[in-house]
């Protein structure tokens, strides 16, 4: 007897193992794929730390991604999940070639298989938008900021500028006033190396204000390249940072991207999470619109610390940022009281020349024979610091001024040895590093054959010694 064809051989029940699956099954196949495909994709937006807004770049990566996971899947299990759920098998004579999928035949098929093929693929979406919720949403660039308006902050005018607590010191764009002292003792300032010469700013200036784990750092100006164009307001900026995400445009986003996703991937590698966006505005009448405080406010925490960030944006689009690391506790919670209040002092501005001039005259009124009959090696600390400030200010509004690096690791070495007369160990340990730092840039920026280059690596020998 001959047997009959293959392709139209039928089993006793409701299917047969040869028939060409319907296209709604192999759609719904297709459906589980793309939902694992999109799940592998977020994972990997995540881990490899890309951009987590949409780009052009979005849909070739997503397609590259489910193509090696289809062949990826066929080369091993010679299924993808879609096929398994689905019930869908490769006909025998294609069941050896991975791209063969015209010849996919239905196992089973029924109203059950269907049932269950279409309650796993709901779950299945369901699942990889919550993953993609999770891994893509929970980021800042996503999150809605919340409009934060703050008072003016005025430091006490009326002592001396040595009594007072405050000192009102420009740091690169900014103008404000910062503590002298923090839970009674004095803030001291760090002038991290970074490979010049500074021909426009220093990279960073940190103030310590309470050993180890409290310290406010002043970034140098870093604009993102879409705001130095010009193209880029700061109203404009404001309205996508308070803008849902959800429903900004692309441009939104970019905007929201280039403004935040550097600060964030800094903080995430410190391990902290447990966000907060906002954007500031400080209300001060005193001064003109353009050079009242405006910026991002974005902060996160773990378990034991936590970091704020303020990033101040000019009229001009310029963002400058000042970050306060503290500890989760009470001298944190105080820190960030002390930190609020300077931001409610800060005058903004895209002219260097207000706060080159300010700082002038406070050089200028500074008077250290005074210091020569004090005899208290503390008060000679606290004072030395407040200059150690003012000259560290002058560093960061006009970097190129050899006489800045110069006096203030004269300054420093005085506060080194007055430190290890009192017995401040940490005040001595603290002053070595700046004095080093301040004899490289010296290096970096001294003209051929000034001597007083050497005498800065005199200072600096001398305090190795202390």
């Amino acid at each position: 007897m001959k047997p009959s064809d293959p392709s139209t051989l039928n089993v006793r029940g409701y299917s047969t193992q040869t028939r060409p699956a319907p296209t709604g099954v192999r759609g719904g196949a297709w459906c589980v794929d793309l939902a694992m495909g999109w799940a592998v994709f977020t994972v990997l937006i995540t881990t490899l730390k890309l951009p987590p807004a949409p780009r052009l770049w979005w849909a070739p990566f997503a397609i590259l991604v489910l193509v090696i996971l289809y062949f990826a899947l066929k080369a091993t299990v010679k299924r993808t999940l879609g096929e398994c759920i689905w019930g869908l098998r490769m006909s025998p004579d294609g069941a050896d070639r991975l791209w063969y999928t015209a010849k996919l035949t239905s196992v089973h098929f029924g109203w059950v298989r269907v049932s269950v093929g279409f309650v796993a693929t709901l779950v299945l979406w369901m699942g990889a938008i919550q993953v993609g919720s999770l891994l893509l949403g929970q980021n800042p660039v996503w999150t809605q900021a919340e409009s934060r308006n703050l008072s003016a902050f005025f430091p006490d005018s009326e002592k001396s500028p040595l009594e007072a607590e405050w000192s009102i010191e420009p740091f690169f764009y900014s103008l404000g006033a910062w503590p002298k002292t923090f839970r009674g003792k004095p803030v001291f300032y760090e002038l991290p190396y970074e490979k010049g010469p500074p021909s426009v700013f220093v990279g960073h200036i940190v103030a310590r204000w309470e050993l180890p784990n409290i310290r406010v750092t002043f970034e140098g100006p870093k604009t993102p390249d879409a705001v130095k164009s010009g193209a880029v307001t700061r109203l404009q900026i404001r309205n996508c940072i308070l803008s849902r995400p959800a429903t900004s445009s692309l441009a939104c986003l970019d905007i929201r991207e280039e403004s935040l996703l550097r600060h964030i991937r800094e903080m995430s590698a410190l391990g902290l999470s447990n966000w907060e966006l906002k954007w500031l505005s400080v209300n001060n009448t005193a001064l003109p619109p353009e050079d009242q405080v405006q910026g991002i406010y974005l902060s996160a925490q773990n378990e034991t610390r936590g970091q704020d960030r303020v990033i101040l944006i000019t009229a001009g689009g310029t963002h400058q940022a000042l970050i306060l690391d503290y500890p989760v506790s009470s001298a944190g919670g105080f820190a960030r009281k002390i930190f609020e209040q300077s931001i409610r002092s800060v005058r903004m501005s895209d002219d260097l020349g207000p706060g080159r001039a300010w700082v002038d005259r406070q050089l200028e009124s500074i008077q250290l024979d005074n210091l020569k009959s004090e005899k208290d090696p503390t008060i000679v600390a606290y004072r030395m610091a407040g200059i150690q400030a003012s000259l560290i200010a002058k560093i960061s509004v006009n970097p190129e001024v050899f006489d800045s690096y110069y006096h203030l690791s004269g300054t420093t070495l005085i506060l080194a040895k007055t430190a290890a007369q009192s017995h401040q160990a940490e005040w001595t340990a603290e002053a070595r590093p700046l004095i080093q730092n301040l004899w490289r840039y010296g290096t970096d920026i001294s003209s051929v054959g000034d001597p007083r280059l050497h005498q800065l690596q005199d200072f600096w020998l001398e305090a190795q010694k202390l």
